[in-house]
């Protein structure tokens, strides 16, 4: 039975009976060198397609006719879209997290146990930080550095991006660092077992203080000019704590399970997590619920959005749903990649998110089509 399209053709080792040498001259004898001439190019016919090219629809046949009936020619009305990507080479593993400054885009995450250093525009590798000994699951930049943090180590590292070097590291968490924010001269981590957000100093790393207890693992923490808020499991709550004093300010509604990601723009929060729950939107002034998206088909890992758009890592399907935040329409998905999405970052007119299979960086233009 054919491994494709759910994975690419890998041939079976071949050769010819012994002392038989290849003659291309004789037209009705079959050599092994012919066979491997075909093994080469379904192998890289399916290559070029890539797996499941047909993505939602019966074949790619029907693919190609329902983009014909999308897309019309020299004339329709512009609809947003998730068009081209281009793709960095494999990480190595899992990447769990991913920043990025003007020019270069950083993630981490399991078996490297390293940062990776890409240029934005093309998604080259440029340069790798030594081991942080376990896997990454928070990053953040600041100036000309890189921090991460984990399970494992529990410690904040502070890289110096020029030559991804180590300089410094703080004192430990106390649990796995699940999430990492900076403002200003500080920088903040969350995750669990403490349960709270900590605060440091950016410069040496030296420790500030804590939030309260947050009640759970706290996997996401944001942060703008008054609040950090957080995000996570047991408490399934976005919590808003005060910048200035680190107590606790406000809550939303309970979210229904296990918060994976927030994200915000400049008037609201947005939070996902666990099966069957619809991605949701708050308002930043009093985290109020304003209305929920449709529902994901599994357990969402990746998020982000800007003004105008919410975008939400799709688990079955490997892709980027992209939804209208004004109405909760569904208005675009990205290409399928080999696994899901598990980490993101939003900025311009593109979104940076990793898979869970290939390891890569996918790089996908936030653009529009003409529709007829």
């Amino acid at each position: 039975m054919a491994e494709y399209p759910s994975e690419i053709y890998v041939p079976r080792e071949k050769e010819n009976k012994s002392g038989v040498v290849y003659d291309p001259t004789k037209k009705t004898v079959m050599y092994v060198e012919d066979l491997q001439a075909l093994d080469d190019e379904v192998v890289a016919i399916e290559t070029e397609l890539g797996e499941n090219p047909k993505g939602e629809h019966a074949d790619v046949a029907a693919y190609l006719a329902w983009l014909e009936s999308q897309i019309g020619g020299g004339g329709g009305t512009p609809h947003p879209a998730l068009l081209y990507e281009i793709q960095s080479a494999s990480y190595g593993g899992s990447p769990y997290a991913i920043t990025m400054d003007d020019t270069y885009v950083y993630i981490s995450g399991t078996t490297t146990y390293t940062i990776r250093k890409y240029l934005k525009s093309d998604l080259s590798f440029v340069a790798e930080s030594p081991s942080y000994g376990a896997a990454m699951s928070a990053l953040a930049q600041s100036g000309d550095y890189v921090y991460g943090a984990g399970g494992g180590v529990n410690r904040i590292y502070k890289f110096l991006k020029s030559d991804m070097s180590k300089v410094a590291e703080s004192d430990q968490y106390g649990g796995a660092v699940q999430a990492m924010a900076i403002s200003g001269n500080y920088i903040y981590i969350a995750g669990a077992t403490v349960k709270t957000v900590k605060k440091f100093l950016l410069s040496d790393l030296s420790y500030i203080g804590a939030t309260p207890d947050y009640g759970g693992t706290i996997n996401s923490i944001l942060i703008d000019d008054t609040y950090i808020y957080a995000g996570g499991a047991t408490t399934q709550r976005i919590r808003a704590y005060l910048l200035s004093d680190l107590s606790y300010a406000a809550q939303s509604d309970d979210f229904g399970g296990e918060i994976k990601v927030i994200c915000k723009n400049t008037t609201h929060l947005f939070a996902v997590g666990e099966a069957a729950l619809s991605s949701k939107q708050y308002l930043i002034s009093d985290l109020s619920f304003v209305k929920a998206f449709a529902r994901p088909k599994s357990t969402v890992w990746a998020m982000g959005c800007d003004e105008t758009y919410l975008y939400v890592g799709s688990y079955s399907d490997n892709c980027i749903r992209m939804h209208r935040i004004s109405d909760a329409t569904l208005v675009s998905t990205s290409m399928p990649a080999s696994g899901y999405p598990r980490c993101m970052y939003v900025e311009g007119s593109y979104v940076y998110w990793c898979d869970d299979s290939a390891y890569v960086i996918h790089k996908t233009k936030i653009g529009s089509i003409m529709i007829q």
